[in-house]
């Protein structure tokens, strides 16, 4: 085969590749600016509507072109093998584009149903463990065994058990709790029992970790109050039971009332 043959051949075969080159360098990404833009068949408003586009999106052109009115119109492309026509108006060029990777939303206390945490005052009068379970994303169980303190004493124990529901579905969410307590007071030959219902209203912050936090203010107010002597005592005619202390000093009128402030660190898992 001569020279010209081989110039003929190798400028038959690069006009494919310089075709496709040039329809390539002419696509542009675009956004759409405005309501109502809808795609058609043909550059004509009266064609058929392939889809409609919402502000924000982006889309590919690969051509402009001009319809019998003069007005200009995008090609867009709109899969591997359909095209349609938009007006150009309605786009502009794609700028700002999102840099950083997306991370969908999730809810810790979802993943972190179960949690075990210490605690101050809040139902009780000193320390107590707390555990809780979220079966539902806002709603759960709780139960805390602790002490009852007066001063830096140990006088009795205390138990609570309820309802705990957190309002939002953040890391930072206001958090309600009611449920039932059991106060117990030993002085000298008398034990003073209360039973009582409290109502806890605060805001709890929890890591993606697990770790939380817990402060807000409780309520405490008795459905049953009583005194309990031990067998041996019995015998005595006039049995003094006491002030009761720091616990005794909330009863009036037949009816124990308490506000106490509440402080709760624990972890999820």
């Amino acid at each position: 085969m001569n020279r010209p043959c081989n110039i003929l051949l190798c400028l038959l075969l690069t006009l494919p590749v310089l075709a496709t080159a040039g329809r390539a360098h002419g696509q542009e990404v675009l956004e759409v600016e405005q309501e109502k833009t809808f795609v058609y068949e043909e550059p004509s408003s009266l064609s058929s509507v392939l889809r409609k586009l919402y502000v924000g999106e982006l889309v590919l052109a690969v051509e402009r072109v001009r319809s019998a009115e003069n007005a200009e119109w995008l090609k867009l492309r709109l899969g591997d093998a359909v095209t349609g026509f938009a007006r150009a108006e309605r786009f502009v060029p794609a700028t700002g584009l999102p840099t950083s990777r997306y991370r969908p939303a999730s809810v810790v206390r979802d993943d972190k149903p179960f949690g075990v945490g210490a605690g101050m005052l809040g139902e009780t009068f000193g320390p107590f463990l707390k555990a809780r379970y979220l079966f539902f994303t806002r709603l759960g169980l709780v139960v805390a065994p602790g002490l009852v303190f007066d001063g830096y004493s140990v006088k009795g124990r205390s138990l609570s058990f309820g309802l705990i529901s957190h309002l939002s579905l953040h890391n930072l969410s206001p958090v309600v709790e009611v449920g039932v307590v059991n106060l117990s007071y030993g002085q000298d030959i008398s034990t003073l029992n209360i039973w009582g219902l409290y109502t806890h209203g605060g805001l709890e912050w929890m890591l993606d970790a697990g770790f939380y936090i817990t402060a807000g203010v409780t309520f405490v107010r008795s459905l049953d109050i009583s005194v309990a002597y031990s067998w041996q005592d019995n015998n005595n005619p006039h049995p003094v039971p006491g002030t009761f202390g720091n616990v005794g000093s909330h009863i009036s009128n037949n009816n124990f009332y308490v506000v106490h402030p509440s402080v709760t660190v624990g972890w999820g898992f």
